[in-house]
């Protein structure tokens, strides 16, 4: 292999970044070709591709064949999983692979889809004839069953009727089309008091940033961390008396584009990029996960509507809420539906953590008005919003965390400076100490 090809050896397997593929679909614009091999598994291809609605984290990449009764055909989309898979979960690329390829974009040859042959991994039905025998232990891979860990209290939250124990399969993208925001959030609530009870957090790590642009409505600067917690009581041969739950903590600002030709969902966007910030748990493992030669994770643990995304379709079959479908809309497509993650166990706690112990270091950054152009009708609105002064511009590189100003209680001189406990302390005893 050529010393020019990024790669990276993550639990004895070799990944090589291959190529990009550009504008292989409307909604999914870049695909990427990953090679792998290790001493004892022979080289294989697959292609991954950055979720819109998860803000742009890599998920493994193949095509099913699923008939629409509206229109009585058979449609080529990207295959999710069945009714038992957590599709959001079990399609997720390895967060180290992920990191890696980030990192490594610049360094990827690119190729146009007029150039692209039509034998790559995207293009192909999992259970099409013509397709290789990986296409189809791939589709074996995803919905493999001794990937999944259900034990209690993650595999109690579909249990959301106590009279009827009606077994809906709620979960991520799977909403029942006659449930409200209050529906939503009481599972979500129910689940995080029994995640309470049971485990304890022992720390808050970070991983690294995420930068990204959503589909040319927001920009979203943001970080990932991942949150260990314990069992308060052990439980003999358990797999979750350690779990791992990865969160993406981000701030949104909007696109210029969008200021300049503002659609009918501009006020919503708006709305949303004047929170402070955003988070969303996407991903629950335990300690034992590894990752497969295809890139995946060899464990998670499903946890219904309590692992998701920061936007989902308010299109088609219902994946939002009632109030999501109508006073979320973003975009043609996609309702914002972060805001059910507010208040939530271990999310609030980590947070609290991390506003404590972090360290803030601004030193690679400027914070810049945005230039706003004042002849159009969204422009008077815009300049007049928290997110109009919030938007963080790199000067070279990004070497250090964007975010760390979310933790930020005063303001001196101009500058953000924190005001934690552990100055309040010191200032106290500097006070009282005798000479």
């Amino acid at each position: 292999m050529s010393n020019d090809i990024p790669q990276i050896t993550i639990d004895g397997i070799t990944f090589l970044l291959i190529r990009i593929v550009n504008n292989f679909h409307i909604s999914y614009k870049d695909i990427l070709e990953i090679q792998s091999f290790s001493k004892d598994l022979s080289p294989i291809s697959f292609w991954v591709y950055r979720s819109n609605s998860e803000i742009g984290m890599w998920r493994f990449c193949i095509l099913d064949q699923y008939y629409d009764p509206n229109s009585e055909s058979t449609q080529k989309l990207l295959f999710k999983g069945n009714k038992k898979t957590d599709y959001v979960q079990a399609t997720l690329i390895h967060l180290d692979l992920q990191q890696f390829i980030i990192e490594n974009l610049d360094r990827i040859p690119i190729q146009r889809l007029e150039d692209f042959e039509q034998s790559g991994h995207c293009v192909c039905y999992a259970d099409d004839n013509h397709c290789s025998d990986l296409k189809y232990n791939a589709k074996v891979e995803i919905i493999n069953s001794d990937r999944i860990i259900n034990e209690t209290p993650f595999s109690l939250i579909n249990d959301y009727d106590d009279e009827t124990k009606t077994k809906y399969p709620i979960g991520c993208g799977k909403i029942p089309p006659w449930f409200n925001d209050n529906d939503v959030k009481q599972i979500l609530k129910n689940f995080s008091n029994n995640f309470k009870k049971r485990y304890t957090i022992v720390n808050v790590s970070f991983k690294y940033k995420y930068d990204v642009n959503f589909i040319n409505i927001v920009n979203s600067f943001g970080e990932v961390y991942c949150v260990e917690l314990n069992r308060k009581k052990l439980l003999q041969n358990s797999e979750t008396n350690t779990v791992l739950l990865y969160f993406l903590k981000t701030k949104l600002t909007i696109q210029p584009s969008l200021i300049e030709n503002p659609t009918e969902y501009f006020d919503n966007v708006t709305k949303v990029c004047n929170q402070d910030f955003h988070i969303f748990p996407f991903f629950m493992t335990n300690r034992s996960s590894v990752i497969t030669q295809m890139g995946l994770y060899s464990k998670y643990i499903p946890c219904g509507i309590f692992i998701c995304k920061l936007f989902d379709y308010h299109t088609g079959d219902p994946q939002c809420s009632l109030e999501e479908r109508i006073y979320k809309k973003c975009s043609v497509q996609y309702s914002y539906i972060g805001h059910r993650y507010d208040d939530l166990f271990p999310l609030n706690e980590a947070i609290q953590q991390l506003s404590t112990h972090c360290n803030i270091n601004r030193d690679d950054y400027i914070e810049p008005k945005p230039s706003i152009p004042t002849d159009t009708p969204a422009a008077k609105i815009y300049t007049d919003t928290p997110a109009a002064n919030n938007i963080m511009l790199p000067k070279k590189k990004m070497t250090s965390r964007i975010y760390d100003y979310f933790f930020t209680k005063k303001v001196r001189g101009g500058k953000k400076v924190l005001k934690s406990k552990k100055n309040k302390k010191n200032k106290k005893n500097k006070k009282n100490k005798k000479y």
